[in-house]
């Protein structure tokens, strides 16, 4: 009998250690995953992420501004911190000929002003500004223009505001198309 009674105990004392922390958990904000009654989040944002990527193309993905890109897959990338804040990303193929550059940096303005522009466009020569909508649903409201500059020629610059940044995406002039190709499959996520 003394044997039942020291099970029954057992027992007793560990269904009030489980049901007492049931309770304790109940309030944290993981006891639904880790009991497996909510979806896996990580699953979801995988499926939100998700995106088909068609021959030819490579996916890049920037966890820290939160966007990512189809480009051309003969592009390598290669990311610089410029420090305070701005990074430049250059996409480029290996002999050179083909490539475009995203300069990102804090911006603290609503709008592009022409006073920006002329600072950070060297050599001026701005031509043809007008606003443009860019991205996968286009839902990025953009100016684009060219620019004249002395190192590299004519360009086709895409400037676009997004979170407290301003986005610079520069290609050759003659590579016009074939960024407005690239510009379409932005995705701020």
């Amino acid at each position: 009998m003394k044997m039942n009674v020291n099970k029954i105990i057992f027992f007793a004392t560990l269904i009030v250690i489980v049901v007492a922390s049931l309770i304790f958990f109940a309030g944290k904000d993981d006891i639904s995953t880790t009991f497996g009654i909510q979806e896996n989040v990580e699953n979801t944002e995988t499926e939100i992420r998700a995106r088909s990527i068609p021959d030819g193309a490579a996916l890049y993905e920037n966890k820290h501004f939160d966007f990512s890109l189809l480009y051309p897959e003969e592009l390598q990338v290669k990311e610089f911190d410029e420090k305070n804040g701005s990074w430049t990303i250059v996409f480029e193929d290996s002999a050179m000929q083909k490539g475009f550059q995203i300069f990102i940096l804090p911006y603290e303005e609503e709008e592009i002003t022409m006073e920006r522009i002329q600072i950070d466009v060297q050599g001026g020569g701005i031509k043809e500004p007008k606003e443009a909508l860019v991205g996968e649903n286009e839902d990025i409201r953009a100016l684009i223009f060219w620019s004249e500059g002395s190192i590299l020629g004519e360009t086709r610059e895409v400037w676009f505001i997004h979170g407290g940044f301003l986005y610079e995406v520069t290609a050759p002039a003659e590579l016009d198309v074939w960024l407005a190709e690239i510009m379409k499959t932005w995705r701020f996520e």
